[in-house]
């Protein structure tokens, strides 16, 4: 063999021996850093955490804020493409709106009388007895459902309008524009020791 192809050989060699080794030295690695996330003991709430507790009972009925972000979103933006209030009047829009607002105040004072015959303890059962009025309030929000997102519109241009003529538009436009969404307030869960008020959790639920 000659000299020129030995020395190919000899380097080709030396090369491989050094891939080989670098492969070998990141497969220890790679085990090792292995090794140790296995090792790692997760941190998390201590067996029995009241706090933790509470959140795992009431998970179901939390306040999720991001999907209330979404679904006002994507209401704003499907009610936009249709925008029937552009083809209503004035007086239309004026009209409107009002009834939408008596309905509001009619929602609100069923909802007292109902809490009214909960609270009462000379009420046996509540239930049966407010079963009349809670269906009336059932129809009365689903008629609320289907007014709210025509009622929004109206409103907030009525806004807009107000606001340009106030001077605080641009090129006769809001900038943000006005946007608004009607929603139940989330209610707050207030975690507190018996003996004296403090606060220890608190969790917002639907």
């Amino acid at each position: 063999m000659s000299r020129p192809l030995r020395k190919r050989n000899w380097d080709f060699l030396r090369r491989l021996a050094h891939v080989v080794g670098q492969a070998f030295r990141h497969w220890v690695l790679a085990c090792l850093l292995l090794l140790l996330l296995l090792t790692l003991a997760a941190e998390g709430p201590a067996p029995g955490d009241l706090n933790s507790g509470i959140a795992r009972l009431v998970s179901p009925h939390r306040f999720d804020f991001i999907g209330w972000e979404i679904a006002a979103g994507w209401s704003k933006l499907t009610h936009a493409w249709v925008a029937p209030q552009r083809y209503m009047d004035a007086t239309a829009r004026h009209d409107f709106l009002l009834d939408y607002l008596r309905l509001i105040g009619e929602i609100r004072r069923q909802t007292g009388a109902i809490h009214q015959v909960y609270v009462d303890p000379a009420e046996e059962d509540p239930d049966a007895a407010t079963a009349d009025m809670r269906a009336r309030l059932a129809r009365l929000r689903e008629e609320q459902r289907t007014r709210q997102a025509l009622a929004e519109a109206i409103l907030e241009e009525q806004t807009a309008c107000t606001l340009n003529a106030a001077g605080f538009g641009v090129l006769g436009q809001q900038v943000p524009p006005v946007s608004l969404h009607f929603t139940p307030l989330p209610t707050l869960l207030i975690v507190s020791p018996r003996d004296h008020i403090e606060r220890i959790l608190a969790l917002d639920l639907q």
